[in-house]
């Protein structure tokens, strides 16, 4: 049996692998090709892009309808004991579809002057909040971000209002006395080493442009044989407003502002 600190090792890994939460992933160098003898011709065939996961959105109860738009979610995750908390960062859109709302995980890593906030966060063992220009970032770069390199298969998303509950979640600690939650199962298709993600962001809180509450994230691990392991917190998601045409005497500002950094 793995003891707490080597399950919370190992999750870290699997997060830090499958989630754009501010550490830099551990890519590995490909091997070396085999050598292509002199009789024979390169291979000029091209593998088929990945397809797209299935995402699909359930409503149940009567969920606010305000809450349209693009998110970016600060999450807090507590480490054992008194140790501090491992900062997350998760991406989603919130749209009203033919039937009901829909959400779309944005699987995507955040700008780099963003990342490095969060990696030197994580490193300190301290939470990540994100500043106006962190925000203005993501909301300019949202559509260009590089996605997640993860082998999703499926994603399944709920919105739930509390009137709508199961039992457990009136139990729970993370979910009771909410207002309503945003459920997200990402299946993977298991040549990586997480089979799933299952979240749940607890909102008890809100403004127009802020979400405040608990959440989980329980990840499955394949190796060595399947392990669950869990990590909770508080959260806070942040909606991103498009920013107008930045003017000419704006950029040239930045342009001097820059100069004047370096």
């Amino acid at each position: 049996m793995l003891n707490s600190l080597h399950r919370l090792a190992l999750v870290m890994a699997l997060v830090t692998f499958l989630l754009p939460s501010g550490v830099i992933s551990g890519e590995t160098e490909s091997p070396p090709a085999e050598p292509t003898p002199a009789t024979q011709l390169p291979s000029t065939t091209v593998p088929p892009p990945a397809a797209e996961p299935v995402e699909t959105t359930e409503v149940q109860g009567t969920p606010p309808q305000d809450i349209v738009g693009r998110w970016v979610a600060a999450s807090q995750a507590r480490l054992p004991g008194a140790s501090g908390v491992r900062p997350l960062v998760r991406m989603w859109e919130i749209r009203q579809g033919p039937d009901h709302l829909e959400v779309t995980l944005r699987r995507a890593n955040v700008p780099e002057a963003v990342n490095d906030k969060v990696i030197d966060a994580t490193a300190a063992k301290k939470p990540w909040t994100p500043t106006e220009e962190d925000l203005r970032l993501l909301a300019e770069q949202w559509d260009q971000l590089p996605p997640v390199e993860a082998d999703y298969k499926r994603i399944e998303n709920k919105v739930l209002s509390a009137d709508a509950y199961p039992p457990a979640y009136n139990s729970d600690e993370v979910t009771k006395d909410s207002r309503f939650a945003i459920v997200m199962t990402e299946n993977f298709s298991g040549s990586q080493p997480v089979i799933r993600n299952f979240s749940i962001y607890a909102i008890r809180e809100s403004t127009p442009t802020v979400l405040s509450g608990t959440f989980v994230l329980s990840t499955l691990a394949a190796a060595p044989f399947p392990i669950p392991i869990t990590l909770k917190g508080d959260f806070q998601a942040y909606r991103l407003t498009p920013s107008p045409p930045r003017g000419l005497l704006q950029r040239l500002f930045d342009l001097f502002a820059g100069c004047r950094r370096r």
